[in-house]
C-alpha cells in the first residue's frame, strides 16, 4: 500500500513580519474596497500566506479594524499636537490650524476616517488599544483649549463646552466634505473654504479684548 504523502500549503506563512504587512495591505484595501468588503482571506491571498496566517495576529476582522482605526486615531492625534503646541503660533491661531489638520486628515484618509467615526464603527469598549487612541487625540484638543483659558486668550467658559463645539465645527466640515456635499453645493475650493470656517472657530474661542460699546 503505497502512503499518502502531504501536498504542501500553497501559501506557507513566510513573512518576518506579517502583523505590519497585514495592517498595511488592509489600509490598502481599505482605500478602495471599504471596511464593509475587507476580508482576512483576502488579505492572505495578496500577501502570499496561508489562510490561517492572519489569524496568528488578529483574531477576526473586527479586532484587525479596530488596529487600523487605532492608527488613524494616533495619526490624527499627532498631527494635531505638531500645530497645538508650537510655540510660533499663539493659542487661537494654533487651535484653527489644527481644525485645518484635521479636515487635511480626513481629506487624505476618508474610508479610514469613516472607519473611525462613520457607520461601520468598531465597538471601542472592546477594543482598550482603540479607545486609548481615541481618547488621547480628544485629550490633547482639550489641554491646548485648557491652555489657551489658563493663559487669559480664551474666553472663560467650559473646556468641555469649547472642545465640543470645535470638534463639532471640523468634523462636520471634514464629513460634509469627503461624501461631496460641498461640492454638491456649489463649493469649487474646499481647501479655502476650510480656512474660512476655522477662522470662526478661532474668534469663537478668542477672548474678547474690546469691550463692546454700550447699547441703547
Amino acid at each position: 500500500m503505497k502512503s499518502r504523502t502531504r501536498t504542501p500549503d500553497p501559501q506557507p506563512y513566510h513573512h518576518g513580519n506579517l502583523r505590519r504587512a497585514l495592517l498595511a495591505e488592509a489600509l490598502a484595501s481599505l482605500r478602495t474596497e471599504g471596511a464593509e468588503n475587507l476580508s482576512l482571506r483576502a488579505l492572505a491571498r495578496a500577501l502570499g500566506v496561508s489562510q490561517a496566517a492572519p489569524y496568528r495576529h488578529f483574531a477576526d476582522k473586527e479586532s484587525l479594524l479596530a488596529e487600523l482605526a487605532a492608527q488613524g486615531f494616533r495619526e490624527l492625534g499627532h498631527d494635531m499636537r505638531v500645530v497645538m503646541d508650537s510655540p510660533d503660533l499663539p493659542p487661537a491661531a494654533a487651535m484653527q490650524a489644527a481644525g485645518v489638520s484635521y479636515i487635511r486628515f480626513a481629506a487624505r484618509h476618508p474610508e479610514l476616517y469613516r472607519l473611525m467615526f462613520g457607520t461601520c464603527r468598531v465597538d471601542r469598549t472592546r477594543y482598550a488599544g482603540l479607545d486609548e487612541a481615541a481618547a488621547d487625540a480628544f485629550s490633547a484638543l482639550l489641554a491646548a483649549i485648557q491652555r489657551g483659558v489658563d493663559s487669559g486668550n480664551f474666553r472663560d467658559e467650559p473646556v468641555m463646552v469649547m472642545a465640543m463645539a470645535a470638534w463639532s465645527i471640523v468634523h462636520g466640515f471634514a464629513s460634509l466634505a469627503i461624501d461631496g456635499q460641498l461640492s454638491a453645493a456649489g463649493v469649487t475650493d474646499d481647501c479655502a473654504l476650510a480656512e474660512q470656517v476655522t477662522r470662526l472657530l478661532r474668534v469663537g474661542v478668542e477672548i474678547e479684548r474690546e469691550a463692546r460699546p454700550p447699547q441703547r
